[in-house]
């Protein structure tokens, strides 16, 4: 599943009509602290996913707790920004993947978890870093631009 996936999303989603693969790093994009570690494994960017039409980037994640302690992971907990520092919430989609939507769940020490995230915004490609941040001082920053 990870890596540099061309032109779409591996495996495909059947209702997201796919753009291309918008301009980002070199993928695998990795940030890691003591506790965390966040991997983006493939970036697509979609023009409808199901009945919503717009500007939609779909991000494939995977989480891995690094430490001796579970780790509760939630979507609120995640954000994009934009060049101008606006700052962007996943948002639930009703994307068909067989990857799952990425939700609320708690992972085992030395475990992870892959989760799909959509994010919307109002003009394509203007991305910049996601962000990971627990409210209790435990951020990850990631730019995903090159």
């Amino acid at each position: 599943m990870s890596g540099n996936v061309q032109s779409g999303l591996f495996p495909p989603a059947d209702n997201a009509m796919l753009i291309h693969t918008p301009l980002a790093r070199d993928l695998l994009i990795v940030a890691q602290n003591a506790m965390l570690r966040l991997q983006v494994d493939q970036i697509a960017e979609a023009r409808k996913i199901g009945t919503s039409k717009g500007a939609f980037l779909i991000l494939i994640i995977k989480f891995s707790d690094l430490d001796d302690q579970p780790i509760t992971l939630r979507p609120a907990q995640m954000s994009l920004t934009t060049p101008s520092d606006e700052r962007l919430e996943s948002r639930s989609s009703n994307i068909h993947s067989a990857i799952e939507n990425f939700h609320e769940q708690t992972i085992k020490p030395q475990h992870g978890t892959v989760g799909l995230m959509v994010f919307a915004w109002t003009a394509p490609d203007q991305f910049d870093q996601l962000i990971y941040d627990d409210g209790a001082g435990k951020s990850l920053r990631m730019t995903l631009r090159p």
